[in-house]
């Protein structure tokens, strides 16, 4: 199974001022290890 991750995880990340490790890291926390992807239409947003 993967996982696809909503560009509101993003802007929550951001406003918390994260980087995009510490992002990357908190997903793998919460789901493991499997595939993450963004949606081609989080990518235009």
């Amino acid at each position: 199974m993967g996982l696809i991750v909503d560009t509101s995880v993003l802007i929550a990340a951001e406003r918390r001022g994260e980087t995009v490790e510490q992002l990357i890291e908190q997903i793998v926390l919460v789901a493991g290890d499997q595939d993450a992807a963004l949606s081609a239409i989080g990518l235009t947003e």
